[in-house]
């Protein structure tokens, strides 16, 4: 095993220690400041602000259209008679369910940390990029 190594060993030996000049970091910074940057980073979010709003158009349009979706005589779709399609049959979906104090607590509490998390890594974009 020693003999593998010998060769590797007498190598190093024969190139010795190379010590960089005595100005080497001065010319190194002196590349470091010439070189900048040429076009700053511009940030573009991959959904715009239009998009955003559409996006939360359709969602509340959703949460109405299920709240409201009520059987009986005076439901939402019978009073704009839509396409003259009965909605008798159906029930509300969410009719009578009733959600746990510790699933309430658990969706608040990831809510909460999610926006935690949100503010952390802005802070962290803003700090990174300015």
């Amino acid at each position: 095993m020693e003999e593998q190594y010998k060769d590797i060993r007498d190598l190093v030996k024969e190139a010795g220690l190379e010590c960089p000049s005595s100005d080497f970091l001065s010319n190194v910074m002196n590349k470091v400041e010439v070189s900048s940057v040429q076009d700053p980073v511009s940030y573009k979010p991959l959904i715009s602000r239009k998009g955003w709003g559409g996006i939360i158009f359709v969602i509340s349009l959703v949460i109405f259209l299920l709240l409201s979706f009520e059987s009986g005589e005076n439901s939402f779709f019978d009073k704009l008679n839509f396409l003259n399609i009965s909605m008798r049959n159906f029930e509300a979906p969410f009719l009578g369910y009733t959600l746990h104090k510790s699933t309430i607590y658990g969706i608040l509490l990831l809510c909460f940390l999610f926006f935690v998390q949100v503010t952390m890594l802005k802070r962290k974009i803003d700090k990174d990029f300015s």
